[in-house]
């Protein structure tokens, strides 16, 4: 699955602030907020990430149980729709907050006033906030231009969120910043089908669809640890050693794995890509003691993926799942006798890269 990255840090303005204690005070002398205090008191927590840090009391607090938030974005159609859709509850709202995640924002309120249908000033329960703010794209890399300005309506009801409704003001800045690239597009829909499952059920054809028939792959640029326990982490070509070294990662049960980022390379083509996820040997029932993190940089060319170089931030964890048993069942290349030292090669260039992450 795509990974919702660590959670973003959101910047607060003065403007914000000011508006929060004008409002907090009117409220503390009226013995309750009102809803502008309330649409306040939630913004500043959302900006910083305190219903993610305590989300029991703090949502119990601010948000009705039975609240909806309207995110849909009808410029998309159905592409993005698992992100700009509606959500319901207390668990809606945090899953509302996930996709924040995938972005880092500064944000400033442009301007928040009472919304009456009738266009009164003072329709009691309903708050409209204007923001602009600049994102960058934790998943893509890739930052606004310009600022991108959105409107958000509230209902309050006994100082809880009953209704959010989002409205969105920058069509092509937004489709911008959600948007990958050719090369990263390519990846992306690697992972998706990795996820899906047709790297295991549907092995030869899947492989065919994504890696160019001349690909080349080294499963450990990792330095300067060498596996000891193992030797499946190694270099393989072609589709039939696609399907070899995803032979030989069925072995392993890769638990809830999570594409944190998916960037550009400084070449042409080139993509970097860092997962994490669980790991267990399925037949030792080894478990790694923690969540593992990796690096891959992918090279595609003409739509496919023509190379990778993977390293691994945790090798010695990985290695030890294996310490019992070598689940390559012998099909690695022998080891090459001792040869005199020659000089070093130059690395490849997706493995060059992969050695400075």
């Amino acid at each position: 699955m795509i990974r919702r990255p660590p959670r973003s840090t959101l910047s607060s303005s003065s403007a914000a602030s000011d508006v929060y204690k004008r409002q907090i005070m009117g409220g503390m002398c009226c013995g309750e907020r009102d809803a502008q205090a309330v649409a306040n008191d939630v913004f500043l927590n959302l900006q910083h990430g305190e219903y993610l840090k305590d989300s029991s009391a703090s949502l119990k607090e601010d948000f009705d149980e039975d609240v909806t938030i309207d995110a849909k974005c009808t410029w998309f159609g159905e592409k993005h729709a698992e992100v700009f859709k509606v959500y319901k509850g207390h668990n809606g709202v945090l899953q509302w907050l996930g996709h924040f995640e995938l972005l880092e924002l500064e944000t400033k309120v442009i301007e928040q006033k009472p919304d009456g249908k009738d266009g009164s000033t003072n329709p009691g329960n309903k708050v409209r906030t204007t923001v602009s703010y600049k994102a960058k794209s934790r998943l893509f890399g890739k930052t606004s231009e310009t600022k991108l300005t959105d409107t958000v309506s509230w209902t309050i009801e006994q100082g809880k969120v009953t209704d959010i409704k989002i409205e969105y003001g920058d069509k092509d800045a937004l489709t911008a910043l959600l948007e990958p690239d050719a090369s990263q597009a390519v990846v992306k829909a690697m992972f998706d089908d990795w996820s899906a499952g047709l790297f295991k059920t549907a092995r030869a054809d899947t492989v065919a669809k994504h890696f160019a028939g001349d690909v080349a792959i080294d499963a450990n640029t990792t330095k300067p640890h060498t596996y000891k326990n193992t030797t499946g982490f190694t270099k393989y070509n072609g589709h039939d050693g696609i399907v070899q070294w995803l032979t030989f990662l069925d072995e392993l049960a890769i638990e809830d794995l999570q594409v944190e980022s998916i960037l550009k390379g400084e070449k042409q083509g080139q993509v970097v890509v860092t997962t994490s996820y669980g790991a267990r040997n399925i037949a030792e029932n080894n478990r790694a003691p923690r969540r593992l993190s990796e690096v891959c940089v992918w090279e595609v060319v003409d739509g496919k993926v023509k190379g990778a170089a993977w390293r691994s931030r945790d090798s010695e964890e990985l290695d030890a799942l294996f310490q019992k048993k070598d689940y390559f069942h012998g099909k690695a290349p022998a080891a090459a006798a001792p040869e005199a030292a020659a000089p070093a090669e130059a690395p490849a260039p997706a493995e060059a890269e992969a050695a400075k992450v």
